[in-house]
């Protein structure tokens, strides 16, 4: 901050400075959580802005609230247009390189469990009855003979049909039933495209915990509290290490996408015949690569990128419902697809005198 005689009579830089060195001691982080908890246990009030108390102590995040609560059934078709030629083109590279292809759609929270967002929270779709989304999405995608996965329209479908909801009430993304069943449907399409990779086995058998974990509980964990009611059920998935064929070829997957994508990975990565997993976290957040059972991470390098592209056997391409077709990971793969083709067409193109 510039230092000038009017902020520092100001106090500015003093307590800029205090603010700082406060941070650096020991008690500031428990004073924190103490003040969240008197917040939080004497006047509902979470210290966390995006996470919203719903009914019956289900958090959500409030951006799936707002993106939901304002879907007014209008459609852009030159945009939905635009959008599904960019899949195909992408999907058209990976059939001409022989690789397969699918797009993922994963679901929002406050879209599958719409009955447990805030009361008091006024919510316009609802009263309009406009609160389909993807209805439009899907024909589209159908229309352009695409690949694709309809992650939400599962959850949606599978939903009241298990012992044990597919979201979790503290955590923001799909449980491990949910993200098992998609991957399950996943594999299914990507052996309907090519039977000579070894991907299958996804497991769905589960038991009952109600010691939330991880992904289970991150929104609980946004609120740093040093309580809140974490006694609530989520499925674990059954793992025998002893099932996995160490003499399989493992198929290689390139994944570009968010979030939602680590369980379907972990649903993949305990499988018969796990795959080697190049993930590209939001395109320019994270490199993750998963092999051997062990999960590493870097940073983003475009040179790694056109290698998993060549290399790969599996490409896959997720977006979230909230944010469908309007993704910077879209645009950034397609770009990526379009370069790569130019580069091929220029190394085939026939010498010239």
């Amino acid at each position: 901050m510039p230092i000038s005689v009017a902020s520092f009579l100001r106090g500015e830089g003093q307590t800029a400075l205090s603010l700082r060195l406060g941070a650096t001691l020991p008690i500031y982080a428990p004073a924190i959580r103490v003040r969240n908890q008197i917040q939080y246990s004497l006047f509902g009030i979470p210290n966390a802005p995006s996470v919203a108390f719903g009914r019956e102590k289900w958090l959500y995040e409030w951006p799936y609230i707002t993106e939901y609560c304002a879907r007014n059934g209008e459609t852009n078709a030159k945009r939905l247009a635009d959008w599904a030629e960019k899949i195909r083109d992408i999907q058209d590279y990976a059939t001409s390189h022989e690789k397969a292809f699918v797009y993922l759609i994963t679901p929002s929270k406050a879209a599958i469990y719409p009955e447990d967002l805030p009361q008091s929270h006024p919510c316009p779709s609802v009263l309009r009855g406009t609160t389909d989304k993807l209805t439009s999405y899907r024909h589209v995608l159908d229309e352009w003979h695409i690949r694709y996965v309809d992650g939400a329209g599962l959850m949606a479908a599978e939903r009241g049909r298990h012992e044990i909801e597919l979201f979790p009430r503290g955590g923001i993304h799909w449980n491990a039933l949910g993200a098992s069943l998609a991957a399950t449907e996943l594999v299914s399409l990507v052996k309907a495209q090519t039977l000579r990779l070894d991907l299958d086995s996804i497991n769905t058998a589960w038991t009952e915990s109600r010691s939330p974990e991880g992904s289970d509980r991150d929104l609980v964990n946004m609120l740093n509290l040093y309580w809140f009611d974490t006694d609530y059920p989520v499925p674990k998935i059954a793992h025998d290490p002893l099932a996995i064929d160490r003499t399989c070829r493992p198929a290689k997957i390139m994944e570009v996408g968010g979030s939602f994508l680590e369980q379907i990975n972990v649903a993949l990565r305990e499988s018969r015949c796990p795959p080697e997993i190049s993930y590209w976290f939001y395109w320019n957040f994270s490199h993750v690569f998963y092999a051997e059972g062990k999960r590493r991470s870097a940073p983003p390098v475009q040179a790694d990128r056109l290698a998993d592209l060549a290399g790969s056997d599996v490409i896959l391409l997720e977006e979230n419902e909230l944010m469908i077709g309007e993704t910077d990971h879209l645009t950034a793969l397609h770009g990526l697809v379009v370069s790569a083709g130019r580069m091929t067409s220029a190394r085939d193109a026939p010498a010239t005198r």
